[in-house]
């Protein structure tokens, strides 16, 4: 889960895994993973290693 506070002097964004909203996740890892998760959905077209979307 992303977490936006846009407000006009100090934006962020944090992130949190769904069944931990106590725990904050680095943007690095959840990106990870949500490319790793990109992947799977579209193995035929896409793969992820290492937080990089290529062609299959």
């Amino acid at each position: 889960m992303l977490l936006a506070d846009l407000n006009d002097i100090s934006p962020s964004i944090r992130a949190y895994e769904a069944n931990d909203l106590l725990t904050e996740v680095p943007l690095t890892a959840a990106f990870d993973t949500l490319v790793s998760l990109i992947g799977e959905r579209n193995f035929d077209l896409y793969e992820g290693l290492d937080g990089h979307v290529s062609k299959a």
